[in-house]
């Protein structure tokens, strides 16, 4: 499953890399702007800057699934008329509340606290892409669609930093050569960049596919299909004619 998430989460990056990244600064910029403006008062600045955070987090979700995304949507539950802005202010805060009674517990209470976060890690996206949940209950949901998929969740954070963290160490050793170090030490300059620039966007993406594919658990990702004479990608997740040899979108092979 990680493989998969991976492959259409690089898809979707490579395909706007750039429109990505000039989002996710924005939305970086909104909640620092917003937890500034919330001054010292600490209930103020998570009621302000929830609503933003989560704001990012269906960004990605728009571009896992291969729709359009455009900056407006950071202001998404701002702008909605219901009660959304409610309740991710409520769900969010009852989800941290839980979070932060579990670390509470002598000894492996940090433990389990890490656990439960990534357990209830769908939370937000409940709360906006399912309003018929009562926001008290995101958790629980959550807690059931991630069921025997904490590890799974848990090293796909993680396996990019240990790859990268490897070839940066790679890339240093090798930038002590005489003579021609110097150009390892581009490369090393170049990686560095890319992961300042590129590794929360990825990450980003990570998080909504896991949203994504487990919302219908019994369908993994390897084996939906649109039904009727089209399939999905493998890599991209783009919907294509069943009898086509290669993916329009990604030149993946499927035939």
């Amino acid at each position: 499953m990680i493989k998969t998430i991976y492959q259409r989460a690089i898809a979707v990056l490579m395909k706007k890399p750039i429109r990505l990244w000039a989002i996710g600064l924005l939305g970086a910029v909104l909640v620092g702007f917003l937890t500034l403006l919330s001054g010292l008062v600490p209930i103020i600045g998570i009621i302000l800057t929830t609503p933003a955070e989560i704001g990012l987090l269906l960004v990605y979700l728009h571009g896992y699934r291969g729709e359009e995304i455009y900056s407006n949507q950071l202001l998404e539950i701002y702008e909605k008329k219901d009660d959304t802005w409610k309740r991710v202010v409520i769900g969010m805060l009852w989800k941290d509340l839980w979070v932060f009674i579990w670390a509470l517990i002598p000894i492996a209470g940090i433990v389990i606290a890490i656990i439960k976060s990534y357990q209830y890690r769908l939370t937000p996206y409940i709360l906006v892409q399912e309003p018929e949940v009562k926001a008290t209950d995101a958790i629980k949901l959550s807690k059931e669609r991630t069921k025997g998929y904490v590890g799974a969740m848990f090293g796909a954070d993680f396996l990019p930093y240990i790859a990268v963290g490897v070839v940066m160490l790679v890339l240093g050793l090798l930038a002590r050569i005489k003579f021609i170090g110097w150009l390892f030490g581009i490369v090393l300059f170049v990686v560095v960049v890319a992961v300042a620039l590129f590794m929360r966007l990825f990450l980003g993406l990570v998080g909504a596919a896991f949203y994504e594919e487990l919302m219908n658990p019994t369908k993994p990702a390897e084996q939906q299909s649109a039904g009727g004479e089209k399939t999905v990608c493998p890599t991209c997740g783009a919907v294509v004619d069943k009898d086509t040899a290669f993916c329009p979108s990604c030149g993946t092979k499927l035939n």
